[in-house]
């Protein structure tokens, strides 16, 4: 089962308490809990902060200029990606498209490397298989020829052309 959780963030005082993060579950009247599959979690945006993952997060929603972004020091992706966002969005429309066409750029010249390397692999599959498919053909044609069948009763038993079959018993010699 999947958790459930509400966050709800405050630029008020919510709780009477001085913490800025707080969680909550259902209990009944004796303090036995309902479940451990829905919390509620309670952020108030103003009260003092600590160093935690949640902390950047606040950071994060009460900054107002891109120094204040760049004051916020973090290793966890989501908020990483978050602030690269929100600095986007804030470029002028040029810088923005400039960026956007970069980013797009990336993409395809990312796709680009897949595909290549895809075709490789299967252009190194197709080979190998031909290369195996060769040498079992070689091998056949020399036990034939060990047991004295000339190159026509061989190219009509295994169903090549006469051609083929003089060109690979040249790579037998």
């Amino acid at each position: 089962m999947t958790i459930r959780r509400s966050i709800s963030s405050s630029r008020f005082r919510f709780t009477g308490n001085d913490e800025y993060h707080t969680d909550y579950r259902l209990r009944d009247r004796k303090g036995r809990d309902f479940t451990d599959l829905f919390e509620i979690h309670i952020i108030e945006l103003q009260k003092e902060l600590d160093d935690t993952e949640v902390a950047d997060w606040v950071r994060f929603f009460n900054a107002e200029t891109k120094e204040e972004l760049d004051m916020i020091k973090t290793q966890n992706p989501g908020l990483l990606e978050a602030i690269r966002e929100v600095k986007m969005m804030s470029l002028s429309k040029r810088m923005r498209l400039r960026y956007e066409a970069h980013l797009k750029e990336v993409r395809d010249r990312k796709a680009r490397e897949d595909y290549v390397r895809e075709e490789g692999l299967q252009d190194g599959i197709r080979q190998g298989i031909d290369q195996g498919a060769e040498q079992k053909l070689l091998s056949q044609i020399e036990r034939k020829l060990a047991a004295g069948q000339t190159e026509e009763q061989i190219a009509e038993d295994l169903l090549e052309p006469l051609d083929h079959i003089r060109e690979l018993r040249k790579k037998i010699k």
